[in-house]
């Protein structure tokens, strides 16, 4: 059994700003296929309808930026937790 006692805040930080930058834009994405699939016609003529794909560049960088400071306040909460309750035990294979 391994215990993972510290988790370094800028590398969750870098790993969750990918991950909710990816998620945000496939989220884009899918909001731009649905709302273009499904508006009646139309509606389809006025600027309120879909996103288009400045608001998806715009909701990827707000995602990577929310991943950024969730991903650094997670490893701060769990340093400080992990030296209170000693840490995650986790089973590695060699």
């Amino acid at each position: 059994m391994a215990i993972i006692k510290h988790v370094n805040a800028i590398s969750l930080a870098k790993y969750s700003t990918l991950f909710f930058a990816l998620f945000a834009l496939l989220l884009g994405l899918l909001l731009i296929l649905i709302i273009g699939t499904f508006t009646p016609e139309p509606l389809q003529n006025t600027e309120m309808t879909a996103p288009s794909a400045g608001d998806v560049v715009i909701l990827t960088i707000i995602g990577g930026v929310f991943g950024f400071v969730f991903g650094t306040l997670g490893a701060i909460i769990y340093n400080a937790l992990s030296f209170l309750l000693g840490g995650v035990e986790i089973e590695l294979e060699r």
